[in-house]
């Protein structure tokens, strides 16, 4: 049964107060939700950033790129939140949450009550488990601070490692060798993306990357750090060496569950919660990034890192605590910009799946589908947006899709809906 607090005031004294923590993507969706859906009571979102709540994936997409002012990066204006009735406060981080008083206490020392409380505290970069010498800076890509002032450093001719071969760290190297830096790329495992890709993907990106004249370290972790003059030196476990002007860790995030743990509330692999992201406290909620879920398309727990999660999931819980049918949960999918290369992703890929490759109908595409059987349940698809949106489409509805069709490209994938839609 779905808990859901009355938009009305409770005690015919006081209206009901939400309180977001995080105003990333989730957290700013939840608050505008929440009043479009009808909410009567407060509304308070608390960023620890001093910028307006902002699209954060165009940090490694296009900020870097060129130089972009947080404003023109917001996801609404700042007067959209007056408009709205979203006490917006900025500058703010939560030091604790009082459960049983409903209260949290802030950085600053003031207690702020809650009768539901929203984690969307997202996450943070991982750290390189290294020894940092004096002198020697690693830059981490999380705020727009730090794109901020790694772009100022993206200078032609300037050497830059980037540790890390997920699809962040190829974003920031694809950007970086476009705007005339030498770029090495030293990644632990034998393939590019080997966490969240198929082979088939990760061998399509490879190539396109060392065309760009990126060199590739694969197999190869980051074994020491040294200064070498103003610059850094790695050494490197495949016995190599790097020197470089600029080095950027990208070996992934770690939800922030901090907060959440020190309540005492239940973690798992994020902050864990329901279907319908309850967390062990029936007054508190987490979305996004920070939290692992139960997902019940995929009918299993999992987190995803992805805007169009956290956008969902703040739609869910909104509805939820204003009476609303939840909607459910959607496929997921992820995107990603490397060079020319343009990644969208449906469905979520795993081991064990059997694999149909489509060639693309000129250079540079490629379409990878994953089945179970006769159905498809994930899609890799590079500079082909046609194939990926049908692809959304055939998952959705779980057609049966003939192996041979998928594989021919001169076969149009909207005409296999067709016919099923006719038998």
């Amino acid at each position: 049964m779905s808990t859901h607090i009355n938009k009305g005031n409770p005690d015919q004294d006081r209206v009901p107060v939400a309180v977001i923590v995080g105003a990333g993507m989730a957290g700013q969706e939840l608050a505008f939700s929440l009043r479009q859906y009808g909410w009567a009571g407060r509304i308070v979102l608390l960023g620890e950033e001093a910028h307006l709540p902002y699209r954060r994936p165009e940090l490694s997409k296009s900020l870097l790129a060129a130089h972009t002012d947080a404003d023109a990066l917001s996801l609404r204006p700042g007067a959209a939140y007056d408009s709205a009735g979203i006490a917006l406060r900025l500058n703010t981080r939560v030091a604790s949450i009082d459960r049983q008083r409903r209260t949290l206490r802030l950085s600053e020392g003031a207690e702020l009550g809650y009768d539901v409380l929203v984690l969307a505290t997202g996450g943070r970069a991982r750290r390189l488990p290294l020894e940092v010498p004096a002198g020697v800076a690693i830059h981490y890509l999380r705020g727009f601070d730090d794109a901020a002032l790694l772009h100022k450093q993206f200078v032609p001719g300037k050497r830059l490692l980037m540790v890390g071969g997920g699809y962040v760290g190829l974003e920031v190297a694809a950007l970086a060798a476009a705007a005339g830096l030498r770029v090495v790329v030293a990644e632990a495992m034998p393939r590019l993306l080997a966490r969240v890709a198929s082979p088939e993907l990760s061998a399509f990106v490879e190539r396109a990357h060392r065309q760009a004249g990126i060199e590739l370290r694969l197999g190869a972790t980051v074994a020491a750090l040294a200064r070498h003059g103003g610059r850094c030196e790695a050494r490197l476990s495949d016995g190599a060496t790097v020197v470089a002007d600029i080095v950027v860790g990208g070996i992934g995030m770690t939800p922030e569950v901090a907060l959440a743990e020190a309540a005492g509330l239940a973690i798992a692999n994020g902050i864990a919660v329901d279907a319908l992201s309850r967390t062990s406290d029936a007054a508190i909620y987490a979305i996004g990034d920070c939290c692992d879920r139960f997902h019940d398309f995929l009918s299993r727990r999992i987190r995803l890192e992805s805007v169009p999660n956290a956008s969902e999931q703040a739609r869910r819980v909104a509805a939820q605590l204003t009476g609303r049918p939840v909607p459910a949960s959607g496929v997921p999918w992820f995107w990603s910009n490397q060079g020319e290369q343009k990644i969208q992703i449906v469905g979520v890929f795993e081991a064990g799946l059997r694999t149909v490759s489509r060639p693309g109908q000129s250079e540079g595409q490629l379409s990878v589908f994953h089945l179970a059987g006769d159905r498809i349940r994930a899609a890799e698809c590079v500079n082909s947006p046609a194939d990926f949106a049908q692809a959304r489409r055939l998952i959705s509805s779980q057609t049966s899709v003939p192996d041979h069709q998928l594989a021919d490209a001169a076969f149009p994938l909207s005409a296999i809906q067709a016919l099923a839609a006719c038998t």
